[in-house]
């Protein structure tokens, strides 16, 4: 018990571990990230004025995990709140938002949900077909687009990432273990000529652990995915992606906390970007349509009417780069959006939204000016401009920045429609057409220090926001909207919160050193202080439910073909009761996670433990993830 209670408490750094081969003596771990997030002008952390990281391919394959999602909650760069194994539904938090105030892009395109943001993190690929992916924190929106509210999180595939010519390879991966667990990945690249093929496939399975009424909380998911890059042209060249994902699990208490939700969910996805693209030594443009179908299937309890939502979202970009002077660079374009969804529960409804906006980098000696402006027409709220600007100064080993922007968000077809056709609803979500956009201005500022292989930051950061959406307890004497709900019941209303304000405090320390020939080593700790004040009478749900502390720590160790891999994640938020379903949320909990690698002429041996500790915790009221969970495979790569 005091072992525990030191685990918990213990706000330091803990460990996280990588792999290089006996042959690779360069690190695997970029201090000083180059981020081209969105066809935008490559600028590199320590210039930008934002807070960025980047997640290779390398240190992807390294972290403990069964899935993308795994990895991205351990991996100390944002609050990934899961409600089940395998990443079934997983909520991104970013500096104390709310899940629907994050923007997710695949290859620059805008992949989030108009249905809910609960599927916008259905990250639909294996993880051999990830080249890196960036996370850029604080305000985003004018630069990205709306929802960047906390900020981006950007996946770049290997086909939209690949030069001009790329080996021919063959990967595999086989993964079993603790809850009747498989996977297995496919991967294979092909160059004909100057055309690539890339595809990729895999399936992830478990029986889950138990749930409160005996159940299992599986997950059965699977994805297969396409991708095409051909020559246009000497300096242009088209791009093709089309992927399908398919995930069936149990979603028992994953969105209310009634003792009758015994739910399962069937979620399909069909997403397709087709991109062509010319560059030249001082400009380049780039153009893409992407199309994206969901079909939800969400059944409440084995005789209730199952909830069928079918949504589709067109996309239209264009974006172009230019350099005006060798210190100045700016990037312009266009973006178009056409949402629509068709369900029984929540009835037919289309948006559109259109957007133009500009940025630029100016470099003047050690200072970097990085203003965006963005014009955005929305049906739901209008036309609205959003400005943002940071700057960036170098002195010495010293490099300061400060960011401000204003962002903006309408509602998802839930938070309008949800529990809408229905005849009777005795309890549960209502959504709730009249709400307003969400608006806000954030501020940060912050100091990294860089020397050699080490750096030091630290950031502070306010966001003062209004009409924040948000799901609250509401009696039905209170309801703006009677018709199907059931005199004297409590629901859960989609409603706008006045005002919130929001400020925190980060602290990241990344240090790496190759000891001698055979030893490498690589220390990482990330804590984030975060207060949430808002005038509403009644708390709301996710807006209590981010962390108030999160500390994410971290080592990566390699000593010749031999690693360890360590990840600690310490997290204090809100406590929480559901008495009805014998569920709380604790004030802390403390979760380990390890993996030990051992490679030997390109096959990769590895013993996952998730949360090594045993610690009975959930993210979310009502949903308590896995206890300790051993997984064992064996990955390859065939070809050069």
């Amino acid at each position: 018990m005091q072992t525990n209670f030191l685990l918990k408490r213990c706000t330091a750094i803990i460990f996280l571990a990588t792999l290089l081969s006996k042959s690779h003596a360069q690190n695997i771990t970029e201090l000083d990230p180059v981020s081209i997030t969105s066809d935008r002008w490559p600028v590199k952390s320590s210039e930008n004025g934002r807070q960025l990281t980047v997640l290779t391919s390398t240190q992807i394959a390294a972290m403990p995990g069964n899935s993308i999602e795994d990895i991205l909650r351990v991996s100390g760069l944002i609050e990934l709140q899961q409600r089940g194994p395998f990443g079934a539904v997983n909520d991104v938090v970013i500096r104390g938002g709310t899940f629907q105030q994050v923007l997710i892009l695949i290859d620059g395109i805008k992949i989030n949900d108009p249905v809910t943001g609960h599927f916008s993190a259905n990250f639909p690929f294996p993880k051999w077909q990830i080249d890196r992916i960036e996370i850029l924190k604080g305000p985003s929106a004018a630069i990205y687009g709306t929802e960047a509210v906390g900020g981006v999180v950007h996946i770049i595939t290997k086909a939209f990432a690949a030069k001009d010519t790329v080996p021919n390879s063959v990967y595999a991966y086989l993964l079993g273990g603790e809850n009747q667990t498989f996977s297995a990945e496919g991967g294979y690249r092909k160059s004909f000529k100057k055309t690539q093929l890339n595809l990729g496939v895999s399936t992830d399975n478990t029986s889950g652990h138990r749930l409160r009424t005996n159940g299992n909380g599986y997950v059965h998911k699977h994805n297969a995915s396409l991708a095409l890059r051909t020559p246009t042209g000497k300096n242009s060249a088209l791009h093709l992606m089309s992927v399908y994902d398919f995930r069936d699990f149990a979603a028992e208490n994953f969105y209310t906390t009634f003792v009758s939700d015994t739910a399962s969910e069937r979620v399909n996805t069909w997403w397709n970007h087709l991109k062509w693209m010319h560059r030249n030594k001082a400009s380049q443009t780039a153009i893409s349509l992407a199309y994206k179908s969901t079909r939800d299937r969400y059944a409440y309890n084995p005789i209730s009417i199952i909830n069928d939502n079918k949504s589709n979202s067109w996309l239209l970009q264009a974006v172009r780069t230019t350099s005006i002077r060798n210190n100045v660079h700016l990037t312009y374009g266009y973006l178009g959006e056409l949402l629509s969804i068709k369900s029984n529960d929540r009835g037919d409804h289309e948006t559109n939204r259109n957007a133009v906006f500009a940025s630029a980098v100016w470099q003047i000696k050690n200072l970097s000016v990085l203003p965006g402006l963005r014009w955005v027409n929305d049906d739901g709220f209008g036309s609205e401009i959003l400005p943002q600007l940071s700057l960036n100064y170098k002195r010495k080993n010293f490099v300061f920045k400060t960011t401000a922007g204003r962002a903006i968000r309408s509602a998802d077809f839930t938070e309008r429609y949800n529990n809408y056709n229905k005849a009777i609803v005795s309890g549960g979500s209502i959504g709730n057409p009249d709400l307003k956009a969400e608006r806000s201005w954030s501020y940060e500022a912050g100091v990294d220090y860089r020397r050699n292989n080490f750096v030091v930051s630290v950031c502070y950061f306010i966001r003062n926001q209004t009409n924040v959406i948000d799901w609250v307890s509401t009696h039905y004497d209170d309801m703006p909207r009677k018709e199907n709900l059931v005199a004297g019941n409590t629901y859960a209303l989609a409603r706008n919160i006045r005002t919130l304000d929001t400020d925190g405090v980060e602290f990241a320390v990344n240090w790496q050193k190759q000891l001698n020939q055979n030893w490498w080593i690589y220390l990482n700790a990330t804590s984030s202080f975060i207060n949430s004040n808002s005038d509403a009478a009644s708390p709301s749900f996710y807006i209590r439910s981010h962390a108030k502390q999160l500390h994410q720590q971290a080592v990566m160790i390699r000593y010749n073909n031999l690693s360890l891999s360590l990840t600690g994640i310490y997290k204090v938020r809100d406590e929480m009761q559901a008495s009805a379903i014998e569920a709380s949320i604790s004030e802390n909990y403390f979760n380990l996670n390890t993996k030990l690698n051992y490679t030997v002429q390109k096959f990769n041996f590895f013993i996952n433990v998730l949360n090594v500790n045993n610690e009975k915790y959930a993210d979310l009221l009502g949903a308590y993830m896995p206890g300790r969970w051993t997984t064992a495979g064996i990955s390859k790569q065939f070809g050069n």
